[in-house]
């Protein structure tokens, strides 16, 4: 009677064995999955695409971790470029040149 206790013990340990491997392999799976998704979202996006998927509502991601899982530094977040109305004057008057503006050599 003991040994057959021993067998069915040895029979359940290894069926235990079995399942936790099945269920590792599946997280090395769901990783691996998760793992180059990320990836792939990092580099079809835009700095600027990436910045309009952070949500600063979320109370579960802060703001640091949702920039770190699309690659971007914290300062990148919060950066607004500064737009000067004077160069982009000067711009619109250079597009207007007739002929259009050309660098001359002597300039270089």
């Amino acid at each position: 009677m003991e040994r057959n206790s021993q067998q069915g013990n040895r029979r359940l340990g290894r069926r235990h064995k079995a399942e936790k491997n099945e269920l590792i392999d599946e997280l090395y799976r769901q990783v691996g999955q998760l793992k180059m998704e990320l990836d792939w979202l990092n580099w079809e996006l835009q700095v600027k695409d990436k910045r309009m998927l952070i949500d600063r509502t979320n109370e579960f991601i802060s703001i640091a971790r949702q920039a770190a899982l699309l690659g971007l530094s914290r300062s990148a977040i919060y950066y607004e470029p500064v737009v000067d109305t004077y160069d982009i004057e000067l711009l619109r008057l250079i597009d207007e040149q007739d002929p259009p503006f050309r660098v001359q050599e002597e300039w270089l």
